[in-house]
C-alpha cells in the first residue's frame, strides 16, 4: 500500500529530496531552450482542442483554447508596483497602449498590443493566450501573431434589445504566457470596462451670468517644483462674453493670504461655461503651507460676480516604477501543454544525495532520473554530467579535434534529448498516478506504471544508443 499524501515521514523525505536537489548545478538556458523546442514540436502532433497551427489570426473563444476545467492556482510573475508581491526577474508582458484598464464603446473596435520586455525576449516565447475572468458574450476577441507581438482585437457588440441597466459591463482579460528557460507564467492584466459614452448635457447659460464658481475639490493642491496648478471655474455665462478683442466680462484672481499676496495667475478661455484658473508658486513655498484666493469676475456697469477657495501647498510623490514581482495568481487549464520544470545536473561529488529513481544514490551507470513535483518545486529532470559513457564521448570528440563550439553542439543535442526522455518518462508515469497493485494479482497483459529500476534501465538504454549514434555520425 503506498504512503498517504500527509503522511509525515513521506514529508520528511521529499523535503530531503528537495534540498539535495536544490544544491544541484541549474541547467543552462541553451539546454532549456532546446528541450522546450522538443516538448513543444512533440505536442504540435497531439490531440488539440482547437483546429489549426494556433498562430493564425481569428476569434478565439476562451473555453475553445482552455477548455473547461477550472483555473490552477499557481506563481505568476507580472509588471507591478514594488509593494506588491516579491522581486522577480524580466520578461514580462507589456501592453501598447501601456494601460491596466480600457473603455471600450460598444460598436468601437480597440486593439490591444501585446509584446515582452525587453523585446528580444519573445524568441523565447513558448505559448502565450488570454481569458476572461468573466465571460461576456457579447465581447468578441480577436487575435492576430507575429514574430514580435500579439494583438487583440476587441469589440463589444451589445444586441438592440440589450438593457441600459445593466451597464457598465465590466471583466478583467488576463493574457498567460510562458517563455523557454522560465518555470514561472507572465501575466498581464486590463480591466475592461463597456459602456456607451455619455454625452454631457449642454448647459444653460445667459447674456447676463448670475454665479462663478470653483469646482475642483478643495482644499486645492497647489504643486511644488515649479510646476503651474489648474483649477477648474464654472460660470453660467456665454462665451462669447469673456472672449478677446473685446471681452465684455473680465476675470481676476488674488491670493489674500498676506504672506503671499502678488503670486502670478492666468485664466483660460471659456468652453461650455467650463474654464481654467492657472496658479504658478513662489519657489520659497512650503509644503503645508495655506493659502486663500477669491475670484472677481466684473461685467458692464460695474457688475461683479465673486468666488473664494482655499488651497495647500503640496509636494508630488513619485509614483514608483512597476517592475517584475511574483505573485499568486491562477492560471487556466490549457495556459500550456507542457508543465513547468526544472532542469538539474549530478556531479560525482553529488552521487551519494538519493536523487537517483527509486531513491537510489547515483552510479557510474546513471544517465538522468526525475524528481516529481511538489507543492514547492516543479518537475525537476536530472542529468548524470559524470556518466562514465558520457566522459567516454568527451574525451572521444577531444580527440578527433572538434572545435569547442562543435563538442558543444553535440553535448546539448545529448543532454536536451536524454531530458526530453525523462520528460516523456514522467508523463507516462502519470497515467498510473493513485494506482494501487494488489499482491497475487497482478496481471502482466495490463499496463502499469515502471518500477523505479526499469525506469533506471530505460533512461541507460536510449543514453547509449543515444552516445553511439553520436559516435558514428560525422
Amino acid at each position: 500500500m503506498p504512503p498517504l499524501k500527509g503522511d509525515p515521514d513521506l514529508q520528511k523525505l521529499e523535503e530531503e529530496a528537495e534540498a539535495e536537489v536544490a544544491e544541484l548545478e541549474a541547467g543552462d538556458q541553451k539546454v532549456k531552450e532546446a528541450l522546450d523546442t522538443l516538448i513543444e514540436a512533440h505536442h504540435q502532433y497531439a490531440d488539440h482542442v482547437t483546429k489549426g497551427s494556433g498562430l493564425e489570426p481569428g476569434n478565439q473563444d476562451t473555453e475553445a483554447s482552455f477548455g473547461t476545467a477550472a483555473p490552477m492556482p499557481q506563481s505568476l510573475v507580472s509588471l507591478l508596483d514594488p509593494a506588491q508581491g516579491e522581486p522577480s526577474d524580466y520578461p514580462v508582458l507589456v501592453s501598447t497602449p501601456d494601460t491596466t484598464s480600457l473603455w471600450l464603446k460598444p460598436g468601437v473596435e480597440r486593439t490591444l498590443t501585446i509584446t515582452a520586455r525587453p523585446g528580444n525576449a519573445w524568441p523565447a516565447l513558448a505559448t502565450i493566450a488570454h481569458a476572461l475572468d468573466s465571460k461576456v458574450p457579447e465581447l468578441h476577441v480577436g487575435e492576430e501573431r507575429s514574430d514580435s507581438a500579439l494583438t487583440l482585437r476587441l469589440r463589444f457588440d451589445p444586441p438592440d434589445d440589450f438593457d441600459e441597466d445593466e451597464y457598465p459591463v465590466r471583466t478583467t482579460l488576463r493574457v498567460f504566457a510562458r517563455f523557454n528557460g522560465f518555470k514561472e507564467p507572465r501575466e498581464l492584466a486590463v480591466v475592461l470596462t463597456m459602456k456607451p459614452p455619455k454625452e454631457p448635457e449642454e448647459p444653460v447659460l445667459f447674456d447676463e451670468p448670475t454665479f462663478i464658481k470653483v469646482s475642483s475639490r478643495q482644499p486645492v493642491r497647489l504643486w511644488t517644483g515649479g510646476v503651474d496648478t489648474h483649477v477648474r471655474i464654472r460660470w453660467n455665462g456665454k462665451d462669447d462674453l469673456a472672449l478677446a478683442p473685446s471681452p465684455k466680462w473680465t476675470f481676476r484672481a488674488t491670493c489674500i493670504t498676506p504672506s503671499r499676496t502678488g503670486l502670478p495667475t492666468t485664466f483660460s478661455q471659456p468652453n461650455k461655461g467650463r474654464f481654467s484658473l492657472l496658479i504658478s508658486l513662489a519657489s520659497d513655498a512650503q509644503v503645508g503651507e495655506q493659502l486663500r484666493f477669491e475670484i472677481v469676475a466684473t461685467g458692464p456697469g460695474g457688475k461683479t460676480l465673486t468666488t473664494a477657495f482655499d488651497a495647500v501647498v503640496a509636494e508630488r510623490t513619485e509614483r514608483p516604477k512597476p517592475e517584475p514581482r511574483l505573485i499568486n495568481g491562477k492560471v487556466p487549464a490549457g495556459t500550456s501543454r507542457r508543465p513547468p520544470y526544472d532542469l538539474k545536473y549530478v556531479e560525482r561529488a553529488n552521487w551519494d544525495n538519493g536523487t537517483c529513481f527509486g531513491g537510489e544514490d547515483w552510479t557510474a551507470e546513471d544517465a538522468g532520473a526525475y524528481q516529481e513535483p511538489t507543492e514547492t518545486q516543479p518537475l525537476t529532470l536530472l542529468i548524470n554530467k559524470d556518466m562514465a559513457a558520457l566522459e567516454a564521448f568527451r574525451n572521444h570528440l577531444v580527440a578527433r579535434k572538434l572545435s569547442e563550439n562543435e563538442i558543444q553542439t553535440r553535448l546539448l543535442k545529448y543532454t536536451s534529448h536524454v531530458a526530453y526522455h525523462l520528460y516523456q518518462m514522467y508523463q507516462y508515469a502519470q497515467k498510473f498516478a493513485g494506482q494501487v497493485s494488489i499482491p497475487g494479482q497482478e496481471d502482466d497483459a495490463q499496463e502499469r506504471a515502471p518500477s523505479p529500476a526499469e525506469q533506471r534501465s530505460e533512461i541507460h538504454r536510449v543514453s547509449m544508443t543515444l552516445l553511439n549514434l553520436m559516435q558514428v555520425s560525422r
